[in-house]
């Protein structure tokens, strides 16, 4: 009996997932590009065991996404008024050694066993300009359509 090996994980096999049902909630739609942009790094330092501990600063922000700081902080708010990611630690300067950037929390994933809030699902434009999201992918909803009209 022979025996199967499994093959080796290679650090370059890693990717940045994005779901269908991210993509269309309304919170999503209304996010900037650079928003968007900011989030897609987000998950790119996202390892799958370290939510609540992704340390990433608006200097590193700034410089990952090629804006300026003052940029990369609206960015920030942006996704932390909808919904995206929430502070777990804030950053400190107590000293030249010790400078920490705020950890985060992406709301997508899971915390230390605990399940995903996906806060940015509830959250509403002002204006409502957005559809929301009825749990149909895009072929059904326009398949529906078609049968409609």
């Amino acid at each position: 009996m022979s025996k199967r090996r499994r093959k080796s994980r290679r650090q370059g096999d890693r990717f940045v997932m994005l779901y269908h049902w991210l993509l269309e909630c309304p919170a999503w739609r209304a996010l900037k590009p650079g928003e968007r942009a900011l989030y897609v790094a987000f998950k790119y330092k996202y390892n799958g065991s370290n939510n609540g501990k992704i340390g990433f600063g608006v200097r590193e922000a700034a410089r990952f996404l090629n804006v300026s700081k003052d940029t990369a902080g609206k960015y920030f708010k942006g996704l932390q008024q909808k919904g995206f990611i929430k502070v777990m630690t804030g950053s400190s300067f107590d000293t030249r050694k010790n400078r920490l950037a705020t950890e985060w929390i992406l709301t997508e994933m899971r915390l230390a066993g605990i399940s995903p809030s996906k806060e940015f699902m509830r959250w509403r434009s002002p204006k409502n300009d957005y559809p929301i999201y009825d749990g149909a992918s895009s072929l059904q909803r326009f398949r529906r359509q078609k049968l409609n009209d």
